[in-house]
């Protein structure tokens, strides 16, 4: 007896959803795209398949987290573009263009900047070179 002679008559729920609901998390577009496809075949089977509500849960996880990943990205490169700009985010990812190529020792007070090799280009500008101890700017 075949699997198929087995189950005559009988309903059981689609594969389709049972892909679309698990790739839906995994990846979100396609469980988006399945869950569509899993609810057509659902109401096209004339109840051979069963498990709408899986397919109508795919559709909807597979929806939200796609749109979170799109408003992600979005709101990735407006934060990247703005932070290019004069002000950016006012001091969130950039802007301050008065002590950008400083380092940490361009946001140190005026009078507080002992170590030169920092205001020449940051951590960068200190490193592998022997400082004078009778160059510093200290009283």
């Amino acid at each position: 007896m075949s699997k198929q002679d087995r189950n005559e008559g009988k309903s059981g729920i689609s594969d389709l959803t049972v892909i679309a609901l698990v790739t839906s998390i995994l990846v979100p577009p396609v469980g988006w795209v399945t869950g569509f496809r899993a609810r057509k075949q659902i109401v096209e089977s004339d109840g051979k398949y069963v498990g709408r509500p899986f397919a109508v849960a795919a559709i909807w996880i597979g929806g939200i987290i796609t749109t979170a990943w799109l408003l992600f990205a979005i709101l990735m490169g407006l934060g990247t573009s703005m932070s290019h700009d004069d002000g950016g985010f006012g001091g969130f990812g950039g802007g301050h263009r008065a002590h950008m190529g400083q380092g940490w020792a361009g946001y140190a007070p005026q009078g507080q900047r002992g170590n030169q090799g920092f205001n020449q280009g940051g951590f960068g500008g200190a490193m592998g070179q022997p400082q004078d101890p009778n160059s510093s700017t200290n009283p």
